[in-house]
């Protein structure tokens, strides 16, 4: 069984210029919009039972049940897909990772000698231009995260990991095309409270409608529900578009309005499900959701986001990079 890395072992450098290679691949390719795995939801099987969200065993997934599971409520909850003796490393490489990142912003324009923790690629810049770099690294601070890219070695040991857990298989043949990875929407997460109201939103809404994409949202710890870790905050119907922001009264201009949300009250409540170390959650740009907030959470949670899109058919946005 593939345990998680201790990053100490790695060479920076290497995987700082694996990274930048990865990145590379994508610098004069165009994105090509093809058929999309919700054009064949109409055939797919219907979800037995009537649980509010979908969700299995990993010994139970398959590419037909998350199909059917997406065809359905737009997600899949899967229990027990992780090894559970790779989450406590890796949490701690987190928790370095975020650390070393704040001591770089500290240290203004003074280099730090890389480290398996803080060797971003050398060409990051080429793909988010200041003063989109400096400002997305500004966000994720603000927010308790960091880009995983941040720390090539990290993102180097992650593939390996995703890649022994047969997760691309299944991937691929969801999307119906090679995969690749975001370096803008991978991102490693740890709680930073107060925990701000970061709004209901679709992440088509700034990615693009017409992209082929998965999300594997992966928590670290007990969280969600009544468990005092923020979870997400779901409403649990399968959307076909961008949902009509409403009223004005989000932060960013692709959030959705709390207006937006009443209407789906009466037809389906937004539900928190709750998650456990090792499970994960599989949803695509068209899920509607957020972050959960408020005084009853208390208890930090770790957790990392993974965007995946298709090699063809990407949002060029999101700075693609090659699996």
């Amino acid at each position: 069984m593939f345990v998680f890395d201790d990053l100490t072992m790695r060479d920076p450098k290497k995987d700082a210029a694996t990274v930048a290679e990865r990145l590379a691949y994508f610098h004069n390719k165009t994105p090509v919009r093809g058929p999309l795995p919700i054009d064949q939801e109409a055939n797919a099987q219907a979800w037995p039972g009537e649980s509010v969200l979908p969700e299995v065993q990993a010994s139970d997934l398959r590419i037909e049940t998350l199909r059917s599971a997406m065809a359905h409520k737009g997600c899949l909850i899967v229990r027990g897909f992780l090894n559970t003796e790779s989450i406590t490393p890796l949490k701690a490489s987190i928790d370095r990772v975020i650390d070393e990142d704040i001591a770089a912003a500290r240290a203004q324009d003074e280099e730090p000698i890389p480290t398996a923790f803080r060797n971003p690629p050398c060409n990051l810049p080429v793909y988010l231009p200041e003063p989109d770099l400096t400002w997305a690294r500004g966000f994720h601070r603000d927010n308790g995260s960091v880009m995983t890219v941040e720390s090539a070695s990290t993102a180097e040991a992650l593939i390996d990991w995703y890649l022994s857990l047969n997760f691309r298989d299944l991937l691929e043949g969801y999307l119906g095309e090679p995969a690749c990875l975001s370096a803008l929407k991978w991102v490693l997460r740890r709680t930073k409270f107060p925990i701000a109201e970061n709004g209901w939103h679709q992440d088509g809404a700034f990615m693009g409608k017409h992209i082929n994409s998965l999300n594997m949202w992966m928590p670290l710890d007990h969280c969600g529900g009544e468990s005092g870790a923020p979870g997400m905050d779901i409403v649990p119907v399968r959307f076909h578009d961008i949902v009509d922001p409403g009223a004005n009264d989000a932060v960013f201009n692709w959030l959705t309005g709390s207006g937006s949300i009443d209407r789906f009250q009466d037809e389906e409540t937004p539900v928190s499900p709750v998650f456990h170390p090792g499970d994960i959650f599989l949803f695509d740009h068209l899920l509607l959701h957020r972050t959960q907030f408020g005084e009853e959470f208390t208890r930090p949670r770790y957790a990392i986001e993974t965007w995946f899109f298709g090699e063809r058919n990407f949002p060029k946005n999101q700075i693609p990079m090659r699996w």
